[in-house]
């Protein structure tokens, strides 16, 4: 089993002790996500730490209207660390107004060249955001199927190429809605999904 989305450098527990218990309960493998600079190399750190754990590194959209988003020279070097197997979290967030739809689109596109250039999977932050996300994502990336955070399993593809794909609905949505949209996948562009409340 795989945890796809962890952020293993924000929890108050050691991550040591969070890796220890994820595999006790059969987790093989984990990717923490970084959310910004330091944040990303905090999950290099972890991941170069654990055997099985990995890091998807980005900047997330609530910082997309600050200092941090001018930072992806940095974040260009950290992908190219061999721990670094996807760029993200990015995307759109119409409920949190850290930052305009604007500023968050033009750190989403950023992102989205980082992945292509670097042949790296991108994982979305997509918040009751699906056409908006769906339009950004455009020619480049292939339809698989995108969770939004207000519940639905019908939202924007998420996915560049054949990489990534995450179920992220809320609580309220059944195991059986989940499995019915998985089943309308193309499973070879299904790689990790989680279905777990946003």
């Amino acid at each position: 089993m795989t945890d796809s989305h962890a952020h293993l450098d924000a929890c108050d527990e050691p991550a040591a002790t969070l890796v220890e218990r994820a595999r006790a309960a059969g987790v093989a493998r984990i990717v923490t996500i970084g959310t910004g600079i330091e944040s990303s190399r905090a999950a290099l750190a972890i991941a170069e730490a654990h055997e099985g754990v990995s890091a998807a590194l980005g900047i997330d959209p609530h910082q997309a209207g600050g200092a941090e988003a001018e930072r992806l020279g940095e974040l260009r070097e950290l992908l190219a660390h061999p721990k670094a197997v996807a760029v993200g979290e990015t995307g759109l967030d119409t409920v949190r107004a850290d930052a305009t739809q604007e500023e968050q689109r033009r750190l989403l596109d950023a992102h989205l060249a980082l992945a292509r250039d670097c042949r790296l999977p991108v994982v979305i932050h997509n918040r009751e955001a699906d056409e908006e996300t769906a339009a950004a994502l455009g020619s480049v990336l292939a339809p698989v199927v995108g969770g939004a955070a207000d519940g639905a399993t019908d939202g924007a593809a998420v996915a560049v190429g054949a990489a990534v794909a995450e179920l992220c609905p809320q609580a309220a949505s059944t195991p059986p809605a989940l499995a019915s949209a998985a089943s309308d996948m193309n499973r070879r562009r299904l790689i990790w999904a989680r279905a777990m409340s946003c």
